[in-house]
C-alpha cells in the first residue's frame, strides 16, 4: 500500500508495541525511523502531543495474523488490553488510544501483514467513490476498494469527521510508481495538492500530499518501497 503516518507521545513506547509485540521490523529512513510490515510502513513522529484519532474518518487499522490465539496470547502477556468483535476478529488500542483490529488468516504466508484502512463517515459512498475514481482502484465483492498490499473498507457514521492531522493517526500514505506524472495527472482533474510533488535526494524518494474528501491527509510516495 505505502505507509501509514502515526504520532506518538514516546517513540520507545510506541517502538516497543509496534515491534516487540506486533513483530514488526524496524528500519531507518534518513534522520526519521518506520516499522516495516508486509503490505505497508507504519512511520513514526514524537509529539508532545497528540489529538485523539477517534473523532476522524479513519476508524481503524487493520492487521491480518496467521495465529491470531498465539499473538493475543503475546499481547496479554505485554499488558494489551484486548476486545472480542468476532470468532477471528480482536480489537485494541495502541499508547496513544488508535484502534487498531486483528483479523485471522491462517493460511497467509507472513506471521503478520497489513490488511486494510477502515473509514467511517457520514456519505461512505461519496468518499469509497472519490478514490475508485481519484487511484483506479478495483471494487471487490464486498465494496471495498483493492489496493496492492490493503483493502479500503468504508461505514456510514452520524457525524461529520474532524481533520486528520496532528491526531495519533496524522494520514496514510500510498506509493506510486512514476509519481510525477501521476500528480501532473491529478492537477488536470481538479485535485488541489497541500504539499505539490518534491524530490528527496538523501532518501531517493519522492512525496506530494493532498487531503481527501473526509478530512484525511494523504501523502503520495514513490521509493519508500525500497525500505
Amino acid at each position: 500500500m505505502g505507509h501509514v503516518h502515526l504520532n506518538v507521545l514516546d517513540a520507545a513506547r510506541a517502538r516497543q508495541f509496534w515491534v516487540g509485540l506486533l513483530g514488526g521490523a524496524p528500519v531507518k529512513i534518513g534522520p526519521g525511523e518506520a516499522i516495516r510490515f508486509p503490505g505497508a510502513l507504519v512511520m513514526l513522529r514524537e509529539r508532545e502531543r497528540v489529538e485523539d484519532s477517534g473523532e476522524s474518518a479513519v476508524e481503524y487499522l487493520g492487521f491480518g495474523a496467521r495465529d491470531l490465539a498465539r499473538l493475543a496470547a503475546k499481547l496479554e502477556e505485554g499488558g494489551v488490553r484486548l476486545t472480542r468483535l468476532g470468532p477471528a476478529w480482536l480489537s485494541l488500542r495502541t499508547p496513544e488510544a488508535l484502534r487498531v483490529d486483528l483479523f485471522d488468516f491462517p493460511s497467509q504466508r507472513e506471521a503478520i501483514r497489513f490488511h486494510r484502512v477502515h473509514f467511517r463517515i457520514p456519505d461512505p459512498e461519496g468518499l469509497r467513490s472519490w478514490y475508485r475514481q481519484t487511484f483506479g482502484l478495483r471494487t471487490t465483492e464486498r465494496q471495498e476498494l483493492a489496493i496492492p498490499g490493503a483493502v479500503l473498507s468504508f461505514a456510514p457514521a452520524p457525524h461529520p469527521p474532524a481533520p486528520s492531522q496532528g491526531r495519533a493517526l496524522d494520514h496514510i500514505g500510498f506509493e506510486v510508481r512514476n509519481l510525477e506524472a501521476f500528480c501532473r495527472q491529478l492537477e488536470r482533474q481538479g485535485i488541489r495538492f497541500e504539499k505539490p510533488f518534491r524530490r528527496f535526494e538523501k532518501v531517493k524518494a519522492a512525496a506530494a500530499v493532498l487531503t481527501d474528501p473526509s478530512g484525511t491527509t494523504v501523502s503520495l510516495t514513490e521509493g519508500l518501497n525500497a525500505f
